[in-house]
């Protein structure tokens, strides 16, 4: 249907032998300019520990949190998310989820670090 080739487009990391023209633009800013994007990748993710811990890992200040305030943190991203299942899996091993949830997880933990625009490929 074409939205992974969008998709990849708006990145900036379309093949060379595909043709585009025009330029996307979020807040002023080029797509696929330098900096752009930060990528998480199905096949290259790994799950480490809990659930907590490897959204935990993601948050920018986690240095300066305390182990509650991380999970609370945690869990207001996946209630904002829409992700109420995974609150209750805070505590699970990362590994244990199905692969459905687990990919759940990945785009929260890439949606922990604040991006500015996250291009999912699937849908959740």
């Amino acid at each position: 249907t074409g939205k992974s080739t969008l998709l990849r487009a708006l990145a900036g990391l379309a093949p060379r032998s595909l043709r585009t023209w025009g330029l996307a633009r979020y807040a002023g800013a080029a797509l696929g300019a330098a900096g752009w994007p930060a990528l998480a990748q199905q096949r290259a993710a790994v799950l480490l520990e809990s659930t907590l811990e490897n959204i935990a890992r993601a948050l920018p200040d986690r240095e300066a949190l305390t182990r509650l305030e991380q999970r609370e943190r945690a869990a207001r991203l996946l209630q904002a998310l829409g992700l109420p299942g995974l609150v209750e899996a805070l505590d699970v091993p990362a590994v244990d989820l199905p692969r459905a949830v687990q990919r759940q997880l990945l785009l929260a933990t890439s949606c922990a670090t604040g991006p500015a625009v996250v291009l999912a490929d699937e849908p959740m």
